[in-house]
């Protein structure tokens, strides 16, 4: 960064916070490359002048781990994340935040490496301290409940996943109102179980309007959009072969013709 200084332009080094928030802005638009450098650039500097095991160290060493991880690098992440997470708990404590953050970096580093089974333990731990921490009804715990169900749902637990996926929902309605995203992103993760246990007609009543606020509030081409039209896709093509002559097909054709005007784009 240049300043004047004494009538001079000179050069004073970026400090190293103000690289994480570079690198997390450019992260969230897609510019890895630049995002990798200035994490990379934070902590390099902040384990020069902090040391390993300070908090602003641990923190430019998750924001590096979690990039790695959406840049298929695991094996460095795995190492990035683990030493956050490691000492994290020793400097911070089993409940704090950014404990949890650690936890929640890990368990989605070890589904991207296909480790499901490996990161079910670690949700259960979050929701679990997220409720101890927060209450049940906090957002955090509500979204940790989000990701351990939609885990078991991935490992075909589904009894359980919907369990857990009602009763998140039934939390988020407390808090939120009716045409939050994050409502109509749970709602859409629950008419996916309910689709796979053969409730259709349950899983089209919560994925239609979780498609309508979707659609609304982020836009018909945003991913969380595309899934609920997909969930819509496949429930009503299931649907069609238990019961061929209520039209069902017809529903799928409609949807189905929607995922493809978007993907033309």
């Amino acid at each position: 960064m240049m300043f004047m200084i004494n009538g001079v332009q000179t050069e004073v080094p970026r400090p190293p916070i103000a690289n994480d928030l570079l690198g997390t802005m450019l992260h969230a638009l897609g510019r890895l490359d630049e995002a990798e450098h200035f994490h990379r650039q934070s902590l390099e500097e902040n384990l020069q002048v902090r040391g390993p095991d300070h908090p602003a160290t641990l923190d430019s060493m998750q924001a590096l781990g979690m990039l790695l991880l959406k840049r298929g690098k695991f094996d460095e992440s795995m190492r990035c994340i683990d030493q956050a997470l490691l000492g994290r708990k020793l400097v911070l404590g089993v409940d704090h935040r950014a404990t949890i953050e650690s936890m929640n970096g890990m368990a989605a580093l070890l589904q991207a490496k296909g480790m499901a089974e490996e990161a079910l333990p670690l949700l259960n731990q979050i929701v679990q301290r997220s409720c101890h921490i927060h209450g049940s009804d906090h957002p955090l715990t509500i979204s940790s409940m989000d990701n351990l169900g939609t885990l078991l749902h991935r490992l075909g637990r589904l009894e359980e996943a919907e369990e857990l996926l009602a009763e998140a929902l039934e939390r988020t309605l407390l808090i939120s109102d009716e045409s939050s995203v994050h409502l109509a992103i749970l709602m859409t993760h629950h008419a996916a179980v309910l689709h796979d246990l053969g409730h259709f007609r349950s899983a089209r009543k919560s994925a239609l309007p979780a498609y309508t606020i979707l659609q609304s509030q982020l836009g018909i081409s945003h991913h969380h959009t595309i899934a609920a039209v997909q969930v819509l896709v496949d429930l009503h093509n299931d649907w069609h072969l238990q019961d061929p002559q209520a039209g069902h097909d017809r529903s799928a054709t409609r949807w189905q013709l929607q995922l493809n005007s978007v993907e033309q784009k």
